[in-house]
Formats: structure tokens, sequence, C-alpha cells
């Protein structure tokens, strides 16, 4: 069922939210004024039920202050993960100086880098997505370390998700668990984000995401599905990635342009005229990210321990767009074939 800017009650919380400008994958493009973008916000976690007919099926994010509470893991701080400061961690080094200061990935011309020829008719020949650097490894002791305000290092580390729990993070594992509301859904893995200061560039996820502050806050400038399919430019962007070298080291010698290229990436900087919304975080609160919105995200560590951490529930999408690895352009969003119109369970 469609919904037009029209009040929803959730039967989970008595708070009456307005909910304007869904963009179901099913209903057509209309035209809409920016400021009726909003995204719900709940007190008390919805059931099961009402969040997977309420949010799930009609592609809608969603704000539930404090759900982690109760988690272990709101006990984190630099004093606990000390005691596990010989366990070995993959993590990213972020520029803290220049233009790039705490990005992720950013643009630059393919001009700069050496590199061969990609398909014209595939691969934007003009311009690269440029990683921050190359994950590195360091003990637990070294990272925290480093996140520290009084570090002297030019360059910080963040622990970026990519299945960083099974590989890196095991030891938090019983820290924390999935949120009761997103049972209906099918859980893929566990992604955690440590680190101090950082923005990640405006992208979407293929997969949904229930996402947990734990320490410090983020903020999510949001964008629906079709307005930022919008403004890409017809080609894939291929990645590079520069070298980190100790002490606060970046270069592109040593790093390189790499094979992988993608469509989920902002392929220009984001224009004031994309229609957003921020979501901030604190400690406790959760965000349901559905598949397919934009996301940049913006960590603010906390002032005493520099410390900023998150947890991410990876789910099996509800939603999917058709197309494959030469697609130049996003496909048609559809429900995913692995859920039914009952339980959620594969009927082909």
């Amino acid at each position: 069922m469609e919904l037009h800017g029209r009040l929803l009650l959730t039967t989970a919380a008595a708070t009456t939210v307005v909910l304007i400008g869904v963009w179901h994958a099913r209903r057509r493009r209309r035209k809409r004024d920016d400021s009726e973008l909003r995204v719900a916000e709940v007190s008390t976690p919805p059931s099961a039920e009402a969040f997977f007919a309420e949010f799930v099926r009609r592609n809608v994010p969603l704000v539930v202050r404090g759900a982690a509470r109760g988690w272990p893991a709101m006990r984190w701080s630099a004093e606990y993960f000390e005691s596990f400061c010989d366990e070995l961690v993959t993590v990213a080094p972020l520029q803290v100086d220049g233009p790039h200061a705490y990005w992720d990935k950013w643009l630059e011309p393919a001009a700069a880098w050496e590199h061969e020829e990609a398909d014209p008719e595939v691969v934007d020949a003009e311009q690269l997505l440029v990683v921050s650097a190359s994950r590195v490894k360091l003990r637990m002791r070294k990272f925290l370390k480093l996140l520290r305000p009084d570090s002297h290092v030019a360059a910080t580390f963040y622990a970026d998700g990519a299945g960083n729990l099974a590989h890196s993070f095991p030891f938090l594992k019983d820290d924390f668990s999935p949120p009761p509301f997103a049972a209906a859904l099918e859980l893929k893995r566990t992604d955690l984000w440590i680190g101090g200061r950082s923005i990640s560039r405006m992208h979407f996820d293929n997969l949904d995401n229930v996402f947990a502050q734990v320490v410090g806050s983020k903020t999510f400038v949001l964008a629906p599905p079709d307005a930022g399919a919008a403004l890409q430019g017809g080609r894939r962007l291929r990645k590079a990635a520069n070298a980190y070298a100790q002490p606060g080291g970046f270069a592109r010698e040593g790093g390189g342009v790499l094979h992988e290229t993608v469509l989920n990436y902002l392929c220009v900087e984001r224009p004031a005229s994309l229609p957003t919304v921020r979501v901030t975080l604190q400690p406790g609160d959760m965000l349901y990210l559905p598949f397919g919105w934009w996301h940049e995200v913006h960590g603010e560590p906390d002032a005493r321990s520099g410390l900023c951490a998150s947890v991410s529930h990876f789910y099996h999408p509800f939603f999917c767009r058709l197309g494959g690895k030469r697609n130049t352009r996003l496909g048609r969003m559809v429900m995913s074939p692995r859920y039914d119109d009952e339980d959620g369970r594969v009927d082909t």
C-alpha cells in the first residue's frame, strides 16, 4: 500500500510521526517539495510485525531512540578496550589535514594516476573514486594510542566494517545482539565502526542496515533512492587507493588503481539540489537504513575518550536493483526473491 504524506501511528509506540515522501520501489516518480522529507522517530521499539509492515516493506528509514541502551557494549571505552590490547585488528588510515581530512573516499581526476585505460563504455574515464588508503593491521594497543586526542601522528584510523567483526573483533561479539524488531529479516553479518572523527562519502548499501550508535555520535545525511540515482552519470566509478606509510604518510606510490568498479557511490560532489534530511544518533540510538537509501555519515568522537563506536547488523535486503556488474546505470528497484508476501522467505 502506498503512503503519501499521511500521519502514521506506529503500533509499538505512542509517538505520532509524519511520514512524508516515501519512495516505494513500485511507485511512480513525481515532483516533491524537499521540505517534505522526514524520518520517523519512536522511543519504544516496534514489534517485529509492525516494523516489517510499516518500514521494511515501504523502504522507509526509522530511528529508534534508546533501543541499544541495554547492550553490554554501552560500557565501551578506551579503558575497556585496553583489556584486548594484544589483539590484531584491521583498520583504515584516514588523513587529518588538507581537503580530504577525515574522509574515507573522494573523487580525483583519473589523469593524476597511472593506470591502464578502462572500457570507456562502462567506466568513467575522467575520474576515480579514491580510497584514503588501503587498510593496515595494528595491535589494539597502538590503535587506541593513535586515537587519543593527544596523538601527534598525522593520521587517524578507523575500523570501517567490511566483515570486521568476524576477522578483527570477534572478542566483542558478546557485547550486542540483533534487535528483536528486525527478526523478520534475515541477518547476513555484523560490522563494527570504531575510530575517532570520520566522514563517509555519500553512497548506498546493498543490504538493509540496523545501525546502532554506542560511543560518541553520528550524523547521517540521507537521500532517497531515486534522488541519488538520478545524479549518476551513466558510467561506473573505478576505485583507486593511496598507500599509507608510518608515521602519517599518504601517497599514490605504492597504492594504485583497482579493478573494482562501483555504482553505489555518488559520482558528483553532493549538490545542494539533492533532497536530504539529517539524523543524529546519540549513544543507544538505532537507525534502520533500508536498501538503496543514500547516506553520508559524519562521526564525532566522545570528548573524553576520543572514541566513536557503532554496530551495524546487516540483513539480506527486502528490495534489490536489477542489473549486473557491467551496468552503467542503476536498475529498477524490485522486491528481492528471497522474501515472499507471508513470512519473508524464499518462494520462487
